[in-house]
């Protein structure tokens, strides 16, 4: 009853506090707010419309539209944007008297930087110490700096370089697209500003790759990718910052509801682990004696070498804004004004001729003096940066206390007020034509009349105080870029997407590809996470309840790069064939035009005629491997085959996980998405040594490529439904069960995972789609060459094709049909729902019924017998966590007239009978051929080391033992209460400590496969507190850091909370 109250009062309050105050303020108007046209009709009493226009990924484009029709637009309960460009004055310019917004506050650290410092005499403080570095004289001096940069960007393209197309404007060869430019343009300003900074040389450019060491406050140290990290940072604060006041409570509410945002979240401390690094590295060269010429010399001592005296806080803040809009900015701003070029071929060639003009034959990077003068050079770049500043939104603002005078209006006190960048420069009172690239505009005095409306480094006393280095950065390589290489984009028609955090990101991939065969396609409804490395670029998970309206992450393409000064270098990403794997006979193929489903038309398989009849395909033929270079998803699928498809053929002799998925792969995009998702992922959680080791030939990647073939590969199967053709898509079962492997591996055990959840209905829909569509195969003698044992023989030696709605059998064979890989799909979805039901503690959600044939000790071969036992474990989880009258066997239990008491005991007794005749009937092939013998009192020899002749009878046992757990654990005899309680439960913990070594010592006996280390786990997961000796524990954590370390899978937050059960951690 208690309860109940609380609950009813708490929802009282929230509507209370969150809708009837907010409403009754809006209704009394305080601030006269009310006569504004509003973003959405809730604007009035809540902030959220603006998030949910965040989450969308273009809140700017949204107010242009808004702002056609009113000047003013109120966008919160005191929010109001701006849109025409009298506003800029009165908001941003000198004489304001509005002060930085509450969001600076919300967003900053423990020390303020120069540009969220809200105060005003301490940003006149901060400015006077760090003027001198952003003066133009001494940014002159720097030159050299961006020059060196740019030298290397130049050589880094001349190696990437292929033959320009037979006549200027043609479409380039899919093969010839080899640089992304957007990605090279962040590696150049990321290390450009690092040596400008912190006289840092990063290296990006020689690796093609943006791995920097990140610090932990406790000193250790981890590799993760600079712009996925930046970038994170910025999609999660973007998304939540708008309502100040529930900010925390958003931060909070991300973290706890959505994997997508505690991701992001991470990778935020990452950042800010890049930044404390590469801190920390430059002071230890102050401290050494070290006189270097850099931005951080300049926070550290005064031009007269005098002690600036700031606290480490603080140099830590300086650092981590010019490190982040110091590298961000430019970087768009190169990638924009590059491609409105190509779009405006005029302009491209008018700029050529002046930067040719001015230039010399021998200046391999233009000199800075000879071209910060040219008129058409400056007038393509702040005509870019018109059109798409890279800082779009509106940098908000808030009225002092008394009021202020906006358009002629005045706006009561501490009121928020902004005016987007993007918007500004769509104001056509002042830029004609606003959509159009002219930067004709920009010229002679008409130009000179712009330039108060032109706030790309927004304006006034708070206008980025960096503009100098970014134009002087954009000047050098934009003149040298357009000097040395001709560029060309995918196609005619080819346009890019974008995403708004504070800056307006184009879409950043680790890929050296076109998306030429994505140009035409309509724009996804979710955003790709891993567009955005912070994404880290599905940036957003499509199923995440918080983000599923995301828009797309932009696609700026890779741009084709070809010689321009004559010299000419073929490209480097000639074709590459996938070889089949050893031996493997042509003949595994379907016939041509079949699809899996038997129906030759399914959307998620095509026919196979493109399938190579020799084993071997060209990857880089398929038009659906658009998104990654080709090189990244050859060695992804070959890791596949090498390291993961073991982890799936257990019990198949076929094998047809290594064999035949990777050929189907090649015509069913979700089935090739699914093994680049899992290879990906796995890859990303092993060590750099130990990817080195396992796929040396592995390219530059971060986790945001896994992220994106999840996308890529889970967006069809989430729009699947009970009457979907493709349900009986043979592919899709097996690219499910692939998906569901990267969910176990991408997610700690016992996380709360909602995605998961959809995702496992979406599986079982599948599975029992399966069971309906699966016919029984064909029987044949074993003087065929074929082992046929399913359905299994009744008492009198028949077969019963009545007992088995799915076949489920063993067809040992030289072209296995469709149904083979059915039933091998199955088998792993069965094994993977036992993992999650014993890991959750839940009933068996796949129908147990049709597995009525496994429930037999007629004679068959190994991998049946292993099947039965994970059948028996099913069983026992079914007893345990669901309801036992449904289940097969279920005669054996007394009529439901007796007490539920006696049904309990009943169905244990007989379920605990038929684990003892499983000892006993197995066949003398599941012994292990070697045992060890434990010593109570060597730390080495905890466990019995069991070795055994296949994979099938070690998952086979190891299953066993799950039940003897499950059974062992959940005995309805034992008592609850009375004497003979405490030795009950003495003995009871000793049996679950006896099986849990035996299987830890079945995984270690077969280090072979690692799947055996994936099921010790399990056990020591759950009954790993049954362990009370330090040796013992010890060991467990030891199997638990090895299938961590060895094998990435995430089971350090178990290892965390086995030793805060065991009272190591204080």
């Amino acid at each position: 009853m208690l309860a109940t109250v609380a609950v009813v009062s708490a929802l009282l309050f929230g509507i209370l506090y969150l809708g009837i105050i907010p409403f009754i303020g809006h209704l009394r108007d305080p601030k006269k707010l009310r006569k504004y046209p509003q973003l959405s009709m809730w604007s009035g009493i809540s902030d959220l419309p603006f998030i949910i226009e965040a989450h969308k990924g273009f809140r700017s484009r949204r107010l242009a539209e808004l702002h056609k029709v009113h000047p003013v637009v109120r966008i919160g309960p005191n929010s109001l944007s701006y849109g025409t460009h009298q506003a800029v004055k009165d908001i941003y310019g000198h004489s304001t008297r509005c002060t930085k917004d509450v969001m600076y506050e919300v967003l900053s650290g423990s020390h303020y930087h120069l540009a969220d410092v809200i105060d005003k005499v301490d940003h006149q403080r901060k400015r006077k110490v760090l003027s001198s570095a952003f003066a133009l004289k001494n940014l002159e001096g720097w030159e050299h700096k961006v020059a060196d940069m740019t030298s290397r960007m130049v050589k880094a393209f001349e190696s990437r370089c292929t033959e320009p197309p037979v006549s200027l404007g043609d479409i380039p060869r899919e093969e010839d697209l080899t640089i992304d430019l957007w990605r090279w343009a962040n590696f150049f300003a990321v290390s450009a500003i690092a040596n400008i900074a912190l006289s840092e040389d990063l290296g990006f450019l020689e690796q093609g790759d943006d791995l920097i060491t990140s610090e932990r406050m406790d000193g250790s140290t981890k590799k993760v990718h600079f712009k996925e990290c930046l970038s994170a940072t910025a999609w999660a604060q973007s998304n939540l910052v708008w309502s100040y006041k529930w900010y925390p409570t958003f931060v909070r509410l991300s973290k706890l509801l959505s994997r997508t945002y505690r991701q992001k979240w991470k990778q935020n401390e990452d950042w800010d682990g890049i930044v404390l690094n590469r801190a920390t590295t430059r002071l230890k060269r102050y401290r050494n004696g070290e006189k270097l010429d850099d931005f951080f010399s300049v926070l550290m001592e005064d031009k007269n070498g005098r002690s600036n005296d700031l606290e480490w806080g603080e140099i830590i803040a300086e650092i981590s804004i010019m490190m982040n809009a110091g590298s961000d900015t430019t970087a768009i701003a190169i990638t924009n004004v590059i491609y409105r070029l190509l779009k405006n071929p005029d302009c491209m060639a008018k700029l050529r001729q002046e930067i040719d003009e001015a230039l010399d034959e021998d200046d391999f990077v233009a000199p800075y003096d000879k071209v910060r003068h040219l008129p058409y050079l400056r007038a393509c770049l702040d005509e870019s940066l018109r059109i798409m500043p890279p800082n779009t939104f509106g940098l908000p603002r808030r009225t002092p206390p008394e009021g202020a005078l906006i358009l002629g209006d005045w706006v009561s006190g501490d009121t928020s007020v902004s005016m987007s960048a993007y918007v500004a420069h769509r104001d056509e009172a002042v830029f004609p034509e606003p959509e159009r690239f002219i930067p004709e505009r920009w010229l002679g005095e008409a130009g000179r009349e712009l330039q108060p409306f032109f706030v790309a480094f927004s304006a006034g006393a708070r206008g980025c105080i960096g503009r100098n280095i970014s134009y002087l950065e954009q000047y050098i390589l934009l003149a040298t870029l357009l000097r040395h290489f001709e560029f060309a984009l995918p196609s005619h028609d080819w346009e890019p997407r974008r995403r708004e955090l504070f800056t307006c990101q184009l879409r950043f991939f680790d890929e050296t590809e076109s998306v030429a065969a994505q140009c035409a396609e309509p724009d996804f409804q979710s955003d790709q996470n891993a567009r955005e490395p912070g994404s880290t670029n599905s940036e957003d998970d499509p199923s995440d309840p918080i983000v599923a309206d995301a828009e797309p992450w932009n696609s700026d393409a890779p741009i084709y790069c070809a010689s321009f000064n004559s010299f000419q270098v073929s490209s480097p990403a000639a074709t590459r064939a996938l070889p089949g794997p050893s031996g493997f006979d042509a003949g595994v193929t379907p016939q041509h035009g079949q699809s899996e489903n038997g129906s030759g038309h399914s959307s998620f398989s095509p026919p196979y005629s493109t399938v190579s009849s020799h084993g071997t395909q060209d990857l880089s033929k398929q038009s659906y491997l658009g998104h990654s270079s080709k090189l990244l998803r050859a060695v992804l699928v070959r890791h596949f085959v090498d390291h993961l498809a073991y982890w799936f053929d257990l019990c198949d002799p076929e094998k047809h996980f290594e064999f035949i998925v990777p050929q189907l792969a090649r015509t069913s995009p979700p089935l090739m998405n699914a093994i680049l998702c899992v290879s990906a992922t796995h890859l990303s959680r092993l060590s750099e040594e130990k990817r080195a080791r396992h796929s040396p030939q592995l390219p530059a990647f971060g986790q945001d490529t896994a992220i994106y073939f999840h996308t890529e590969a889970i967006q069809p199967l989430m729009r699947l439904t009970a009457n979907s053709v493709d349900l009986r898509d043979g592919n899709i079962l097996a690219a499910t069960v692939l998906l569901r492997w990267h969910e176990e591996i991408d997610a700690a055990p016992g996380a709360d995972n909602q995605d998961s959840e959809l995702f496992m209905r979406v599986k079982n829909l599948l599975i029992i789609e399966q069971f309906k569509f699966t016919p029984n195969e064909p029987h044949s003698s074993p003087s065929s060459g074929q082992l046929v044992v399913s359905p299994e023989p009744n008492a009198s030696g028949e077969i019963d094709d009545a007992s088995s709605p799915l076949s489920l059998s063993l067809q040992i064979r030289q072209n296995p049909g469709s149904s083979g890989l059915r039933r091998a799909s199955f088998w792993i979805a069965f094994r993977q729902e036992i993992y999650t039901c014993f890991l959750n503690q839940r009933s068996f959600a796949i129908p147990l019924l049709p597995c009525s044939g496994f429930r037999s000790f007629n004679p068959a071969a190994d991998v049946v017998w292993a099947n039965r036992l994970i059948v028996f474990c099913a069983d026992c989880i079914e007893f345990c966590y669901g309801s036992a009258e449904l289940q097969e066997g279920s005669k054996a239990i007394p009529s439901l007239t007796s007490s539920a008491v006696d049904l309990v005991k009943t169905r244990w007794t007989t379920l605990k009978d038929l684990e003892q005749q499983w000892e006993q009937k197995l066949p003398s092939s599941f012994e292990p051929i070697y045992s060890s013998v434990t010593d109570d009192t060597s730390p080495q020899d905890v466990f019995p080391e069991l070795w055994y002749l296949s994979a099938a009878h070690v998952t086979g046992l190891q299953h066993l033992e799950l039940a003897r757990i499950l059974l062992t654990v959940h005995n309805p005899h034992l008592p609850r209460l009375g004497l003979g309680y405490f030795a009950k439960m003495q003995e009871q913990s000793f049996s679950i400590r006896s099986i849990t070594r035996r299987l830890c010592g079945m995984a270690l006996g077969n280090r072979r496969l690692p799947p055996a280390l994936a099921t010790a786990c399990l056990g020591i997961t759950t009954c790993g507190e049954y362990f009370q000796e330090r040796r013992e524990q010890e060991a467990l954590l030891g199997i638990v850091d090895a299938l961590r370390v060895e094998h990435g899978w995430p089971f350090r937050n178990t290892a965390s909370r086995l030793r805060a059960a065991w009272g190591w951690d204080p």
